[in-house]
């Protein structure tokens, strides 16, 4: 009588399912290991900073305590609702004949009587100049974001414009932030850095 298994191809079988087994347990462990994500660098603040407050839109934002802040604006027609320029240099933001430097902020606030004044409101701003609309998370809140290149007068050249739009908690005001920059976009650093300070104060 011959010792061991009468059927050989009943221990291939076994052999091949432990195989698999194997197979399937290393590869089902190794793809449960989450990927090492790398960490995002966060942008140094400026250490001088200072406030400014609009006391009627309940908002405020800061600026490095070197740029210089224009609140006393001529209201023309295209500016009525403009509050204040943020600028690193002091200019007259009139005068066509003057290149603009850069980087500068302007902040409009605008009151709002319905959700149509106000999807008016953020279409204006793309009315003139290939605009592209996004809602986008920043800053702590939800803004809509519209944004394109635009020749700015005959000497300034193209620029590139960003109007991040925030409604106030209560419905009540638009607060439009228009960044303009270099067609490179080389100063959105900068603006990150100023734009994260906005907050309404209500």
């Amino acid at each position: 009588m011959k010792k061991g298994f009468a059927h050989p191809e009943v221990l291939i079988v076994i052999l091949l399912i432990a195989i698999v087994g194997v197979v399937v347990f290393v590869v089902g462990r190794n793809s449960g290991t989450p990927p090492i994500s790398q960490p995002t660098p966060t942008p140094i603040p400026y250490l001088d900073m200072e406030s400014y407050t609009n006391s009627e839109a309940l908002y405020k934002i800061d600026r490095p305590a070197e740029w210089k802040m224009l609140n006393k604006i001529p209201k023309r027609d295209l500016n009525k609702d403009l509050d204040v320029v943020i600028t690193s240099t002091v200019h007259d933001i009139y005068n066509l004949d003057q290149l603009y430097p850069d980087p500068f902020i302007a902040v409009y606030s605008k009151e709002i009587e319905s959700e149509q004044d106000y999807n008016d409101w953020i279409s204006m701003f793309g009315s003139f100049m290939d605009a592209e609309f996004s809602e986008i998370a920043k800053y702590g809140v939800k803004v809509t974001l519209v944004e394109g290149r635009a020749v700015l007068g005959i000497t300034w050249g193209e620029w590139y414009l960003k109007y991040y739009i925030f409604k106030s908690p209560d419905n009540k005001y638009a607060i439009t932030i228009m960044t303009t920059d270099t067609p490179e976009v080389e100063n959105q650093e900068t603006f990150d850095q100023i734009l994260s300070t906005f907050q309404f104060t209500n």
